[in-house]
């Protein structure tokens, strides 16, 4: 599909309101929605007046916890093998960060881990448009941190960031309690939501 704009654009899609295909330099979002320069006006006034919001559907918790959960699995499931090489004890420094390089690489290149391309997730910029790679790449980054703030304090390395990592992941949750977006503390940090896909 060709922009009506610019005609040798041939990325493009079809505005929310009036249905006509745009570059994605010829349109802006709101709520969640791509609308051309022609509709922007009549979208924003609908917004302010509170007709037709659409507004994004956000993944329930529940849903969420289950495709990381789902991921830590698959992730649980490549290292047994490692456990056989290295002792014992080290073993869950690997595994998070084998863990980190997955789910990064995996948000980067399509938003979705394998957990929630099976749970129907996906996570996108706090616009509603696709992830960048950035803050794919920072998102994941800062579930790394407070994990291994717990890996090292189980493992007797640091005794304060076992507490560290507790806490960490205590907010880290209760952020997802209190937003009306349902915005981990990561998600917060990093501009990213989660949202439900069909």
């Amino acid at each position: 599909m060709n922009c009506v704009t610019h005609p040798a654009t041939e990325e493009a899609l079809p505005c929310a309101r009036c249905g006509l295909a745009y570059c994605a330099d010829c349109v802006v979002v709101v709520r969640g929605e791509r609308v051309c320069a022609n509709c922007k006006d009549e979208r924003l006034r609908d917004v302010v007046s509170g007709v037709g919001t659409n507004e994004q559907p956000f993944a329930r918790l529940f849903t969420r916890l289950a495709a990381y959960l789902l991921d830590r699995l698959i992730i649980f499931l490549f290292l047994v093998p490692a456990q056989y090489v290295m002792p014992q004890r080290f073993t869950a420094i690997p595994v998070t960060i084998l863990a980190f390089l997955y789910e990064a690489w995996m948000l980067a290149n399509r938003g979705q881990t394998l957990g929630k391309i099976a749970l129907h997730v996906r996570v996108v910029n706090a616009d509603g448009m696709a992830l960048s790679r950035d803050r794919a790449w920072r998102r994941a980054a800062l579930r790394l941190v407070i994990d291994l703030c717990g890996v090292l304090g189980t493992l007797g390395l640091r005794r304060g960031l076992i507490v560290t990592g507790g806490l960490l992941t205590i907010a880290d949750c209760f952020a997802a309690f209190v937003t009306s977006e349902r915005t981990t503390l990561r998600d917060l940090l990093a501009r990213t939501r989660v949202l439900r896909v069909t």
